[in-house]
């Protein structure tokens, strides 16, 4: 029999997992709606600022208490916020200036891929095969999910300068993934948050500033704008980040990785749904194998409890 808290761990960390790749999937529509209207850094420190205030109200608490514990581990909590929160997103934002929307789409998604090794080597965590023919599978998903099924579309792929933010925000959203897992015992999960969400607005004041030199400056005030913003701080930053948060802490960094590629598979459903785009056979294929390989990918750890209490 399976060793229920092994079974209960797993469970909270998938929900968590979903529940966090649910809200960043949303992130890619309202995105869509913010073209034009906001600048990149802009919009990335006010996403952050209201994600900050949102969640200083469960972390106020929790601060006071912890407070002593992050000045002990503040380079781990500056490392932290620069990487997840100032420059992530920030990138991105930054490469949709000068790269087409399927090179960032497909360079983010896969940044698990620099998990999985990197967790192995850091961490020692189990890499057994049908993991890896998860992965496979998940990785075909999303490819054919990107190209629409059609694969000539990557041979004619042209990479810039954008391409470049887009695999550096790949390795920031992986090593804030692995650093999470690294996160002192000591500090309450809301302390985690309100810090790096601080640090990180305090690490984007510099790319405010100079933000003129490379971009043109835009905020087109107005209830959609603003209304947009503040989803984006309070869903797909502070919920988000909170229940990927934990989902590491139940499951370690490479399951939680491998559900991350539900991502497109999401976001082509809301586009379906809220932006009236067809759905094809690609939808199918690409969606069945996305979740057919997650669940070869996700459930190693329960296989093996179960073997080794039989």
């Amino acid at each position: 029999m399976p060793n229920p808290a092994v079974v209960s761990n797993d469970l909270r960390g998938t929900a968590l997992a979903l529940a966090a790749v649910l809200v960043w999937a949303a992130n890619f529509i309202v995105g869509r709606a913010l073209v034009g209207e906001v600048s990149p850094v802009l919009l990335a420190f006010w996403r952050w600022f209201f994600a900050f205030v949102a969640v200083l109200p469960l972390a106020v608490g929790p601060l006071r208490r912890d407070l002593p514990a992050i000045r002990r581990h503040l380079g781990y909590y500056c490392l932290t916020a620069l990487i997840g929160v100032s420059l992530f997103n920030t990138l991105i934002y930054m490469a949709a200036h000068t790269t087409p929307a399927l090179n960032i789409a497909f360079i983010v998604s896969c940044a698990p891929l620099l998990v999985l090794p990197a967790a192995r080597v850091l961490y020692h965590a189990p890499l057994p095969p049908r993991a890896l023919l998860g992965l496979t599978l998940v990785l075909a998903g999303v490819v054919a999910l990107l190209c629409r099924g059609d694969f000539a579309v990557l041979a004619n792929m042209h990479f810039s300068a954008g391409d470049l933010l887009s695999v550096l925000s790949a390795v920031c959203f992986a090593g804030y993934t692995l650093l999470v897992r690294k996160a002192p015992a000591e500090v309450n999960p809301w302390s985690f948050l309100a810090a790096t969400f601080g640090l990180g607005l305090i690490f984007l004041l510099p790319l405010v500033a100079l933000e003129p030199l490379a971009f043109t400056r835009e905020l087109h005030s107005s209830v959609k704008v603003w209304a947009c913003l503040v989803f984006v701080g309070v869903g797909p930053s502070l919920f988000s980040f909170a229940c990927w948060n934990r989902a590491i802490a139940y499951m370690g960094p490479i399951k939680p990785s491998i559900l991350y590629y539900t991502t497109p598979l999401v976001s082509g459903i809301y586009a379906i749904i809220f932006l009236g785009e067809p759905i094809t056979w690609v939808h199918f294929v690409g969606g069945g194998l996305i979740i057919a390989g997650q669940i070869m990918g996700t459930d190693i750890k329960l296989r093996k409890q179960a073997r080794s209490t039989a």
